[in-house]
């Protein structure tokens, strides 16, 4: 489950202010009476908050912010009567723009699949093969750790394992539930025969595109897509619908923490 966040801004004129930081510097100038100090309080420096204030005064139809009489410090400051009910005015829509954020997050166990897929749909890269798996076990040996994931379904595992280094292990939070999205180029792909080798992933041929410099495999795991290229005249003759084992040697696969 994750939730939504999100600062509240208030434009005029298609230029932005009454961010909450302007709002906590009115806020501290009608406590304090200073500039001075509520510059400190937020915190920003003297310069930055007159340009604040400046800002603000200059796009608000009536001043927020009147200077009273000079004096040590930078002389006492307050807020208009407009100043002050745009404070209040903004305390209550931040009200309503925190309980609207509040009620999207509730949504957010049935959002997290498309959450996760959007992230997927921006990733690029060269490798052919992006595959999402979930962490089923994670063995430690020392310097390098084997991770075992489930590429298919719940009720019907594909479990493939992946060879990392213990501090890739602790850098990218590696534990079981987790999922990764792991990459594979398409010469790492090798095709068998079903069953020739133990623990090889099942796969179905969708396509087979045959090149004078070898075939381009395109088979179905589970629920997800593998691209495989090889140069063997074992593969020339698969076709759609043949099964064949899939074998990935742990070292070339590549997680990418979603």
């Amino acid at each position: 489950m994750f939730n939504f966040e999100g600062d509240l801004r208030l434009t005029t004129q298609g230029v932005h202010f009454g961010n909450p930081q302007q709002i906590r510097l009115l806020k501290e100038i009608h406590r304090t009476g200073s500039i001075t100090h509520a510059a400190k309080q937020v915190p920003m420096s003297y310069k930055a908050a007159w340009d604040a204030v400046n800002t603000m005064n200059n796009l608000s139809p009536e001043p927020l912010v009147v200077r009273m009489t000079g004096g040590k410090g930078g002389g006492g400051t307050q807020l208009t009567a407009r100043g002050l009910q745009l404070v209040q005015h903004f305390d209550l829509i931040q009200e309503a723009h925190s309980a609207f954020l509040k009620s999207m997050s509730e949504y957010s166990k049935d959002l997290q699949a498309d959450i996760g897929l959007l992230q997927q749909l921006h990733f690029q890269t060269s490798a052919r093969n992006q595959l999402v798996g979930k962490v089923v076990k994670v063995h430690t040996f020392g310097v390098h750790d084997e991770i075992e994931f489930n590429i298919g379904a719940d009720e019907s595992p594909q479990l493939l394992k992946a060879f990392i280094t213990d501090e890739s292990t602790k850098l990218l939070d590696v534990k079981a539930g987790g999922e990764f999205i792991l990459l594979i180029k398409a010469p790492n792909v090798e095709l068998v025969l079903e069953g020739s080798v133990p623990d090889a992933l099942s796969g179905v041929v969708v396509d087979n595109k045959v090149e004078a410099d070898g075939c381009e495999i395109t088979l179905t795991v589970g629920n997800q897509t593998l691209v495989s290229t090889m140069m063997a005249e074992s593969v020339k003759d698969l076709t759609e619908g043949d099964r064949v084992g899939v074998v990935i040697d742990p070292k070339n696969i590549i997680l990418v923490k979603i």
